[in-house]
Order: C-alpha cells, then sequence, then structure tokens
C-alpha cells in the first residue's frame, strides 16, 4: 500500500512497485488463505528483507557510538520455533504481545507480565521539520539531484502531514549528495 506521498519520489515507479509486490508474493505461503496468509507473508517479509538491514544498521550505530545493544530476543532456536507457531495463535485479538507473555508466565512477575503502558521510543521528525522547513526547502529545490524528485510548487505543504516523506526526502539527498557522482 501508498503511505503517504509518494508521488514526490519520481523514482517510485511502476518497475519498483512490481519488485516490491513480486517480493512480497514470495513470502505468501500456499497452506494458508485470506487475512492469516497475508499476516504471515508481512511477517516473513519482515524478516527476509526489513530485519537483517535493520540489525546491520543497528551493529553499525551502536558500535560506532559505544553503545551496547542487544536485540530482543534473536536466539535462532527461538526464532525458528517461532515461525512454526500459526498465526492466528500470534493475532488472537487478546493483548499485544499475547504469546509472548504468555510463554513468559513462568519467568516474568505478574506486573512485568500485564504492563501495557510501555510504548517504543519515536523519533522527534515532526519537530525537526517542523522547525527546519525552509532550509530543508532550500536545500531539495537547489539540490543537483532535485530532478529525482517532484517536489509541489511553492513551500513544502504542512509539515506536520508530510514530515516522514520531506524526511526521507532530505535523507536520500544528503545521501547522494554526499556518495553518488551522477544520477
Amino acid at each position: 500500500h501508498h503511505k503517504g506521498e509518494c508521488a514526490w519520489f519520481r523514482f517510485d515507479t511502476r518497475p519498483a512497485e512490481t519488485a516490491f509486490a513480486s517480493a512480497f508474493d514470495a513470502c505468501l505461503s500456499p497452506y494458508l488463505t485470506g487475512i492469516e496468509a497475508k499476516l504471515d507473508a508481512m511477517l516473513r517479509f519482515d524478516r527476509r528483507h526489513f530485519l537483517p538491514g535493520l540489525l546491520n544498521i543497528d551493529d553499525r550505530i551502536s558500535g560506532r557510538h559505544g553503545i551496547e545493544s542487544r536485540p530482543a530476543l534473536l536466539n535462532q532456536h527461538f526464532v525458528r520455533r517461532i515461525t512454526r507457531v500459526p498465526i492466528r495463535a500470534i493475532f488472537n485479538g487478546g493483548p499485544m504481545k499475547g504469546l509472548l507473555r504468555h510463554l513468559g508466565a513462568p519467568y516474568l512477575p505478574q506486573p512485568i507480565r500485564e504492563r501495557d503502558d510501555k510504548m517504543g521510543f519515536t523519533t522527534p521528525i515532526g519537530s525537526f521539520v517542523r522547525q527546519s522547513s525552509d532550509s530543508i526547502d532550500q536545500q531539495l529545490r537547489e539540490s543537483r539531484f532535485r530532478h529525482l524528485y517532484a517536489l509541489p510548487k511553492g513551500p513544502l505543504p504542512a509539515p506536520e502531514i508530510y514530515s516522514r516523506e520531506v524526511f526521507g526526502l532530505l535523507m536520500i539527498d544528503l545521501w547522494l549528495n554526499r556518495y553518488a557522482t551522477a544520477v
């Protein structure tokens, strides 16, 4: 599916979309149907295509800055075993991480198992884009790679709504300006 304003990325082409869809379709199980098949394929797709990159980034960033990082629950025996659990047992309409809570019951105190106030760390991309919108707009419009972007005319609209797209374009542009010789 498309999230955000993909029209700003001229390189978000039909061949790229087709390649993505093909990689997703390769993750579909012939033994599942309906929503279970799609959920299972999403998890498989994440393990095959996103997890290796995330682990590589985590390893490089934590190592570069001398930070101890331990991605949770990546014991290979545990991962192999959990991939054989039926999808309906993982997403059963109960509490978040219900299966994990159940498996941890003998080892974790009840207040930890039943905690529901935990939340992941989110980066303040919206604040950054809002505070830097003029300089980001100038960077993108004056870039030697601006032909890759289909920016709207006038100032970039509503940073709160499009902050991820603007930030994504900025990161791509900064990377291209640092590493690419020509595109």
